[in-house]
């Protein structure tokens, strides 16, 4: 096989494997922040983080974050909290 066909064929593999890439990729989960960066201190130091829905709270030593997230495939939604 001559140079030159064989270079143009490596690259053509390369641009198509490049480009049918994002195809083949998994959805991304949705993430919805809540709210981000929330000082409720209690007074002692501890900031009590409620979940949106009000499904669990947790005291955190800083202010924190709170949002959720719906995988793509479905599912049902996750909650979080972090700092």
């Amino acid at each position: 096989m001559r140079p030159a066909i064989r270079y143009l064929l490596i690259h053509v593999a390369i641009a198509a494997s490049v480009l049918a890439r994002p195809a083949l990729a998994p959805a991304e989960p949705k993430l919805e922040m809540h709210r981000a960066g929330v000082s409720a201190d209690d007074g002692s130091g501890r900031h009590l983080a409620v979940s949106s829905k009000g499904s669990f709270s947790v005291l955190l030593p800083i202010p924190f974050v709170s949002g959720k997230e719906t995988p793509s495939g479905g599912g049902g939604e996750r909650s979080a909290i972090g700092c």
